[in-house]
C-alpha cells in the first residue's frame, strides 16, 4: 500500500473509522453518479424548420432549435438532434421566445362575481407564449406562494 492513499474496500486492519470513513467515500460518490446520470438524462426537444426570431434585432431566419430540460441549448441553421429527442416540425411557422406581461393581475377575476382561477389563468398565458409575468397588484409575501403554486402543481409562468 503506498502511503497517504485512501482504501476503499475493507481489509483485516481496518478501524471502525476507517470503514465509516470509506462507507461515507463510497455513498459521495454513488449520490454524485446518481445526479451526473439525471442531469445528463434530460429531456431533448428539437424545433425545426421554422422562422427564427431571437429578440436580439437580427434578421429572422430559418435554425434549428435545441432545448435541454428547461435551457435553449442551441439555435443554429444546422444544430443537430440526439436520436431520442422529441422533434417539433416547424415548418412555415414563426419561432419566437417568450413573451413577458408587465403588468397583470393574476388573482382578479376577468368577470365580477366569479371567483378568480390562478391555474387557468397562468395556462393562458403560457398558451399566448407569455413566459414571465410582473403581478403589482399583490404583496410580496404572495410571491412566494405563486411561485410555489406554479412549480411543480401549476404549468405557468415565471411570477416576479
Amino acid at each position: 500500500e503506498v502511503s497517504g492513499t485512501l482504501r476503499i474496500f475493507h481489509t483485516a486492519s481496518s478501524t471502525r473509522d476507517d470503514i465509516l470513513t470509506r462507507m461515507r467515500l463510497r455513498f459521495a460518490i454513488y449520490v454524485s453518479l446518481l445526479f451526473a446520470a439525471a442531469a445528463w438524462a434530460q429531456p431533448v426537444t428539437v424545433i425545426r424548420g421554422g422562422t427564427v426570431i431571437d429578440g436580439t434585432g437580427a434578421a429572422p431566419r430559418a435554425a434549428t432549435v435545441v432545448i435541454r430540460g428547461s435551457k435553449i441549448e442551441a439555435v443554429a441553421a444546422n444544430a443537430s438532434a440526439p436520436a431520442d429527442a422529441t422533434v417539433i416540425d416547424a415548418s412555415g411557422k414563426t419561432v419566437v421566445p417568450g413573451f413577458f406581461d408587465l403588468h397583470t393581475h393574476l388573482t382578479a377575476a376577468p368577470v365580477t362575481g366569479v371567483a378568480a382561477d390562478w391555474g387557468r389563468a397562468a395556462n393562458a398565458y403560457l398558451a399566448a407564449g407569455v413566459t414571465t409575468v410582473n403581478d403589482f397588484a399583490e404583496y410580496s409575501e404572495m410571491y412566494s406562494t405563486m411561485r410555489a403554486l406554479f412549480d411543480g402543481f401549476v404549468q405557468g409562468p415565471h411570477v416576479h
